[in-house]
């Protein structure tokens, strides 16, 4: 039997409905007055963006900015991070973005303290191989301020690139959980609002792929499902009200109630076809999940109907598979992969890696061969 454990990660502060500014302040009189260094995406580090007005408010406490970190976290702009910071000497990182930005500000920290400086080094510690050698505490404190809701800055795994495989890896350890995290929903406002939903349906499949897990107790299934309903109502009230703030708060405080479900288990089949499908195919991981759910909850219902039918009771939906469905529609966003830029020999890579991914391996229903996924992607086309 394999031991069932909670594992509480070393998170010791979450600032919900806060001022980004006011939060960053306080971890840095917290960290002894550290030099701050910001890391984010290019879009948010724009002339008149948020950014800048932080990087001006802190004044000389502001080692710099760096923007090299990019959608699906590239190892390469990884490393040029770590550069930076020991450029800088700062001590305290402020990472200020979606998941990709997030990960790769804790893949930073984990090289930092690791003395990880090539893509051989990174792929020696990497959950994708066998047996990943453990990461040393250390580096600089990281702090999180999510733009989307991706839950990366909830999470102890920093997901990247490596090109020496081409596909998505990942790194994990408690201490790479970020030391804190501030919510902040007027900065949120910023996020336009297809991101916003889009990676709003990642944090839902978060939500399902726990409540699935043949590993998940009863309390951490009851917590998802309710931030499942949370996050349901949340993203609806976003269409509809687009520059509501309330709606942005609930959708970052429903991500906190699901983001254990991630932090403590391996995720799915969605997850893991998803993985593929974003590095060999280009697309954001929100929209993987949006054209994969679906179908990976109609594979996995035939045999787990408990988990199957408490998804659509949170939905509010007579099947999970049709409340999935229903929730994309009322968003406005896709649940087919044909109706994304891909070409459809594309599905073939998917299936031939699949069956190697440990994370479509932690899938409940398992795949008895290639054919099986193949086929779940094309019921997916």
């Amino acid at each position: 039997m394999t031991l069932v454990c909670y594992r509480a990660l070393p998170r010791e502060r979450v600032y919900p409905d806060t001022p980004a500014l006011e939060a960053v302040l306080a971890e840095r009189d917290l960290a002894g007055g550290s030099r701050v260094l910001i890391l984010s995406s290019a879009t948010l580090a724009q002339p008149d963006g948020p950014v800048r007005k932080l990087e001006a408010s802190l004044g000389e406490a502001c080692a710099g900015v760096g923007t090299m970190l990019s959608e699906h976290t590239p190892l390469a702009a990884v490393l040029d991070a770590r550069r930076l910071i020991e450029e800088t000497s700062a001590e305290l990182i402020v990472a200020i973005g979606g998941g990709s930005v997030i990960d790769g500000s804790k893949a930073v920290k984990a090289a930092i303290a690791a003395n990880l400086y090539t893509f051989e080094d990174f792929a020696r510690h990497s959950l994708a191989t066998a047996s990943p050698m453990p990461l040393p505490e250390g580096g600089p404190i990281l702090m999180a301020i999510p733009t989307t809701l991706s839950a990366a800055e909830f999470t102890a795994t920093a997901g990247y690139t490596n090109p020496l495989s081409g596909l998505k890896e990942g790194l994990r350890a408690p201490h790479l959980a970020p030391l804190s995290v501030a919510l902040d929903p007027d900065l949120a406002l910023a996020t336009p609002l297809p991101l916003w939903t889009s990676s709003g349906m990642r944090a839902i499949d978060h939500a399902v792929e726990t409540i699935f897990s043949p590993r998940v107790w009863p309390a951490l299934q009851r917590q998802a499902a309710t931030g499942l309903n949370m996050l349901a109502r949340a993203l609806r009230a976003a269409v509809d009200r687009p520059d509501d703030r309330f709606a942005r708060r609930d959708g970052q405080q429903a991500v906190w109630l699901i983001s254990d479900g991630p932090a403590q288990l391996t995720m799915g089949a969605s997850h893991g076809l998803g993985y593929l499908l974003g590095t060999l195919g280009g697309v954001p991981h929100g929209l993987t999940s949006c054209v994969l759910l679906p179908e990976t909850i109609r594979w996995n219902t035939q045999t787990c109907p408990q988990p199957a039918a408490l998804v659509a009771e949170a939905l509010g939906e007579k099947s999970a598979h049709d409340g999935i469905v229903s929730l994309l529609e009322d968003l406005g966003l896709p649940h087919r992969i044909g109706t994304l830029n891909v070409d459809k020999a594309i599905l073939d890579s998917i299936a031939k890696h699949a069956l190697t991914h440990p994370v479509v391996l932690a899938n409940p229903r398992p795949f008895a061969d290639r054919e099986a996924v193949r086929a779940l992607l094309e019921r997916a086309w």
